[in-house]
């Protein structure tokens, strides 16, 4: 399926975008996190780490195993180094930068900061995780460029 025909699909989409698109969660599963914060106007965590692997994760609670997801969130740290969203990406300090990408889910998601020590400040912003195999069914889920026009970050 096109780009174009996806959007249609998505404004067509009635009763499962609730479902679909949920709320992600403001008090999700933490991993070395000393506390943490939610603002709900600027849709944003600030974390204080206790250590490395810091953040959150979400799990067969709150995703459907075996389905395929958009993952995407806004990681700013306060030095450069490596960030996880089920998969490791390099980012510079003091900056927003969003990771963003679309797997078949079979585990946890992990939203982590990987490098953080103790006492560390850092913030995941706009983060999701969308439940593509709901919204466009089994086979024709759209791929991360067709994703990122969808959903804004492209």
């Amino acid at each position: 399926t096109d780009a174009k025909a996806q959007m249609a699909m998505v404004a067509k989409i009635s009763g499962k975008t609730q479902k679909v698109v949920q709320q992600f969660p403001t008090s999700p599963n933490t991993n070395a996190v000393t506390s943490k914060s939610y603002n709900n106007n600027s849709n944003e965590f600030t974390i204080t780490a206790s250590g490395t692997y810091s953040g959150f994760y979400l799990t067969n609670t709150q995703l459907t195993f075996g389905h395929v997801y958009y993952l995407s969130a806004s990681f700013k740290i306060p030095k450069a180094g490596k960030v996880r969203l089920n998969t490791d990406f390099a980012i510079s300090a003091n900056t927003y930068t969003r990771c963003e990408k679309v797997e078949r889910v079979n585990a946890n998601v992990t939203f982590y900061n990987l490098e953080a020590a103790s006492g560390d400040i850092f913030y995941i912003k706009e983060a999701m995780a969308i439940d593509l195999t709901v919204m466009f069914g089994a086979g024709n889920e759209p791929n991360i460029d067709t994703c990122k026009k969808i959903f804004g970050n492209g």
